[in-house]
């Protein structure tokens, strides 16, 4: 029995080591995703072995800002309640559609949160900047994924919430005014938001 549990933990470290040494030899020309938004992107969903994607040649930024294999789920930003989302399922069609290309997630996304923490300066947006700025050195940023609008899905907030959609594009892309300036620069433009209150 003692032998037995010794061979599952030498087997776990080595798993460990090789998953580490994977992330290590993916650094320097990953297709980098940055993740932001709310819950939806963060992902909520339950796990089973019968849904979880595959994680082969996907990387994903972890807390501490080191690579790991983009096992799920890809967030952490409420570890109890984290689970299947929409970044894996992504992640995997990317690496399908380019094969050989490492992909590296930049998880930033934080269930609850309002667009005003996203905006230039908030501190969601901060994050998301510095996260990016370390995911940099490892490879190109080739797009963003952006969820969110429940937590201003109100009379007050939603009027305003395509202004501020707006300039939160243009504050990420803009050139000189972050590292995310190798992104394809983008052009959002949204339509005013009538607020209709929902009727059960």
């Amino acid at each position: 029995m003692m032998r037995r549990r010794m061979r599952m933990k030498t087997l776990g470290f080595m798993a460990a080591a090789i998953a580490a040494a994977l992330a290590c030899d993916a650094q320097g020309n990953m297709d980098l995703y940055l993740l932001i938004g709310q819950s939806n992107m963060a992902g909520r969903g339950v796990l089973t072995d019968s849904n979880r994607v595959s994680a082969d040649g996907i990387f994903k930024l972890d807390a501490a800002g080191e690579w790991q294999v983009a096992e799920e789920p890809i967030h952490f930003d409420k570890p109890t309640i984290a689970g299947a989302g929409l970044a894996a399922s992504f992640a995997r069609a990317m690496a399908d559609r380019h094969t050989g290309v490492p992909i590296g997630l930049i998880p930033c996304a934080v269930g609850g949160t309002s667009i005003n923490r996203w905006v230039e300066s908030g501190d969601l947006w901060s994050n998301a900047v510095a996260r990016t700025r370390i995911a940099l050195r490892s490879g190109t940023l080739k797009g963003i994924l952006w969820h969110q609008g429940e937590g201003d899905c109100s009379a007050s907030a939603a009027p305003a919430w395509g202004a501020k959609f707006e300039g939160m594009i243009a504050s990420l892309t803009r050139d000189g005014r972050s590292s995310m300036r190798t992104c394809t620069r983008l052009r959002a433009k949204c339509p005013p938001i009538a607020w209709r209150p929902r009727r059960d």
